[in-house]
């Protein structure tokens, strides 16, 4: 899995993917930069599905819903 983010301020984040089931499959902190990150996602393997990513930061939450095929 590989995600796309902007981040407007340096700090640890923290990724959370639930399986279609709503149990939580990965747990991950990530150091982000200010701007444009990209990070890679190894430690799972997801079949097809639809996932909710959540995305934490100090002052921000980002919850979204993702389709894998």
């Amino acid at each position: 899995v590989v995600m796309a983010l902007y981040i407007t301020a340096a700090e640890e984040i923290i990724i959370e993917i639930y399986d279609p089931k709503g149990q939580r499959i990965l747990c991950k902190k990530v150091s982000a930069t200010k701007g444009e990150n990209t990070v890679t996602i190894n430690e799972i393997y997801v079949s097809s599905g639809i996932y909710l990513f959540n995305v934490l930061g100090n002052d921000f939450r980002l919850s979204e819903k993702t389709i894998i095929n």
